[in-house]
């Protein structure tokens, strides 16, 4: 059966990822395209982007998910009292639960250093870890259509239009499409032209991408 792949944000993430390692990770599958919007491509882009703004609880909820898979890291060691509090009580939120939102808004244009001794995306270990996390490392095998908000305030449009590139340069098959509007808007704007694109690919017409635009 034909398959695609579709994610927003953080499920963007995903399935760009998917996107590179479906080739190789699981090639029985007949991948026809992925929709990928939203992108953080570039985690250390979107913890700079986070520091200080009123989603900074994202940083956190990224770093404990980081932690979790890459224990060495030793998240807890580099908090402060305030920070191990924070930890405390993150620990097994969810995101969309009311203990999620007032963690959202308790932490709102705090700063990485209100909860460190040491910032830990400063340190070896994590940069190089971040690093191994970044997007573009590999040619994704079947078409990507890419799209993403101009203005948007969580996930940086900058690092989506370099993942953009990298995968064109490396000869991937990519449509760009630029949203006009923000994180949440560009999700409900974008997802449309996905959806026509995705259907295309599943009805077998061919695509050509527009890599060769700016």
């Amino acid at each position: 059966s034909p398959v695609g792949l579709m994610g927003y944000s953080q499920g963007g993430g995903a399935a760009g990822w998917a996107a590179e390692l479906e080739s190789t990770y699981a090639p029985e599958l007949n991948v026809k395209g992925t929709v990928a919007g939203g992108v953080p491509g570039d985690l250390t882009a979107v913890a700079d982007l986070g520091d200080g703004s009123p989603f900074i609880a994202f940083t956190l909820l990224a770093a404990m998910g980081l932690d979790s898979a890459y224990p060495e890291l030793n998240l807890d060691g580099y908090l402060n009292a305030k920070g191990h509090q924070l930890l405390d009580e993150a620990d097994d939120l969810c995101l969309v639960s009311v203990d999620g939102i007032t963690t959202l808004f308790s932490t709102a244009f705090t700063h990485i250093s209100d909860f460190t001794t040491t910032n830990p995306l400063d340190s070896a270990a994590w940069k190089a870890r971040l690093a191994e996390n970044k997007l573009g490392t590999r040619k994704p095998a079947a078409p990507v259509y890419q799209f993403h908000g101009n203005i948007d305030e969580i996930v940086p449009y900058g690092q989506a239009a370099d993942l953009r590139r990298t995968w064109c340069d490396r000869g991937a098959n990519v449509t760009w499409s630029t949203q006009v509007g923000e994180h949440l808007s560009s999700m409900v704007s974008g997802y449309p032209g996905g959806v026509t694109w995705m259907s295309a690919r599943f009805l077998g017409v061919p695509t050509l991408g527009n890599c060769l635009l700016p």
